[in-house]
């Protein structure tokens, strides 16, 4: 009797794969020779050669995609084309090409493409289910799929101790580096600022110190014609892809803004090691507790300062909200805080005989839920404020005068000093203790309360304890001026208010760089709280 399976008519789907975690793809040589597209092709067009009653249907390429799972671009077409019966036989060049997960391999080889009346050859497997026998299905197939899905596992766990290894040493390891930025072209592991993106950065954290909401901020960028960084990267030739990307070149969003001004890489400090995958099988993320993170503060060159960017954090937290035909939120939004409730003052604008006329009054008071209103007008805000601000300018400069003439111009004042602040406040008490002990004991001698041996007794005990306490004063004092000279950041609050004294008018710029908040009494009164009033304090205890 003729052979019924010599007269059958296959047609091929070929598939080839090649994905990195299989050792395939190297930076330095490219694909290897042994399981490149290429090479997979040729041996398979070699092996097709011989056999007779096939053709060749299509190739399904899945290049840079990994073998731990079937959700793949090009093997769904191929499957699809099966249901579609376009194809009845499927041929791989080994059993790794066609999938390195274990169960679900064998799940398509031993039961999906047999019950559809599917073909499968594996090449140099020697695998071809048209002459496989029962040990071929249940002793080659099951420990070679086994053996891939090891491999797999191994290569999964190898790439991430690398990694963890890399980034706790400090290295960066991630496969795009934040815009802004750049890796070095001699050292992949080393991130340097790029200038041709730095500037735009700096832009959008002074335009949102100036009242500039990210959706204004956006339409200013596009407006402008600056590249997006999405296509900043497609114009320095990386190859960037997202699910996002599109024909048409990308624009700003406000997303991107947010991300951008949220990203402390750009004060120095990288973060690394924030998401891991569940396991090499699986390709969902999930998010690591920070504790487990990587971060290396001062790791890199800073586009922005880290007072800038919590000036800036801080101020997303506020109120913001703008009219609706203005770019810039008030100076005062954010700010302003009703002294009875804390709770925020909201601006009002009147308009009378043509003129408009602006006040801030309480917010609780406005929706009617008690409080008062004690409104104040902005016009008489500004006058007070700019007042208010302008003397504590002339008060500060004077302690760095003071500081410069009795120490040197390289003492600053360091926040953590607030402890000795408080060591010397703790000290002076007991000295004033002690004086008024004193004072007191010449009275009980008089009064006979106590004896001539106790008063020459008291007296010395408190004269010792009077210089004692003095010395310890002195001491702390001397070791302050230590740190002033060996800390340049601690004196940066002086800078950042000498940096102010030019400017003219109240802005928000000068209001996020020198006021916390600004608490508004009755009958217009106004409280301004600076950002650094304990250091401000500290200074003056100091220079007693």
């Amino acid at each position: 009797m003729k052979d019924a399976t010599k007269t059958v008519k296959f047609t091929v789907a070929v598939y080839l794969r090649l994905s990195k975690e299989d050792g395939d793809i190297s930076e330095n040589i490219g694909k290897c020779v042994s399981n490149s597209i290429s090479n997979q092709i040729r041996v398979i067009q070699e092996f097709l050669s011989k056999v007779p009653h096939v053709s060749i249907y299509d190739y399904y390429t899945d290049d840079g995609f990994s073998g731990v799972n079937f959700d793949r671009p090009e093997f769904l077409r191929m499957k699809q084309d099966i249901l579609d019966g376009k194809v009845n036989m499927v041929i791989v060049k080994d059993l790794s090409r066609f999938g390195r997960e274990y169960i679900e391999a064998g799940r398509y080889i031993q039961k999906i493409f047999p019950s559809l009346g599917v073909r499968f050859v594996s090449v140099l497997d020697h695998f071809d289910s048209l002459t496989a026998t029962s040990n071929d299905y249940h002793l080659l197939l099951p420990v070679k799929n086994f053996v891939n899905d090891n491999y797999c596992r191994d290569i999964s766990q190898k790439v991430r101790s690398s990694q963890s290894a890399m980034r706790k040493s400090g290295l960066y390891v991630g496969s795009y580096v934040a815009y802004g930025y750049m890796k070095n072209p001699e050292n992949k592991n080393e991130i340097i600022i790029d200038e041709s993106a730095a500037g735009t950065v700096r832009k959008i954290f002074n335009w949102k110190l100036d009242g500039i909401n990210v959706y204004s901020i956006v339409d200013k960028l596009n407006q402008m014609g600056i590249p997006s960084p999405m296509e900043h990267k497609r114009l320095q030739g990386i190859n960037f892809k997202t699910g996002f990307s599109g024909n048409s070149r990308p624009k700003w969003c406000d997303s991107t803004v947010y991300a951008i001004l949220n990203n402390p890489i750009y004060t120095g400090t990288l973060e690394q090691g924030k998401r891991t995958k569940v396991n090499y099988k699986v390709k969902k993320v999930i998010d690591k507790p920070r504790e487990e993170w990587d971060i290396y503060p001062n790791h890199h060159e800073a586009i922005i300062s880290k007072e800038v960017f919590e000036r800036v954090k801080e101020l997303s937290k506020r109120d913001t909200r703008r009219s609706l035909n203005a770019e810039k939120v008030s100076p005062f939004s954010g700010f302003l805080f009703c002294n009875e409730c804390k709770k925020p003052m909201i601006r009002r604008v009147y308009r009378y005989k043509g003129r408009e006329m602006v006040s801030y009054i309480c917010s609780t008071y406005n929706r009617q839920k008690g409080c008062s209103s004690h409104k104040i007008k902005e016009e008489e805000l500004n006058v007070i404020v700019s007042s208010t601000i302008k003397q504590y300018m002339v008060a500060v400069c004077e302690i760095d005068k003071l500081l410069e003439a009795n120490y040197s111009p390289s003492n600053y004042v360091s926040e953590h000093f607030l402890e000795y602040s408080s060591k010397i406040n703790t000290k002076n008490i007991e000295l004033e203790r002690c004086s008024k002990m004193q004072s007191f004991l010449y009275r009980d001698l008089k009064e006979k309360l106590i004896t001539d041996e106790e008063y020459q007794e008291y007296t010395k005990y408190y004269e010792d304890s009077i210089f004692r306490v003095k010395k310890e004063i002195r001491f702390i004092r001397e070791e302050m001026q230590t740190h002033f000279k060996n800390e340049k950041e601690a004196g940066a609050w002086i800078q950042e208010v000498k940096a102010n004294r030019s400017v003219k008018t109240v802005s928000r710029i000068m209001l996020a760089s020198l006021v916390d908040k600004i608490i508004i009494k009755k009958q217009s009164k106004v409280k301004i709280v600076f950002q650094f009033e304990d250091l401000f304090e500290m200074a003056h205890t100091v220079m007693q």
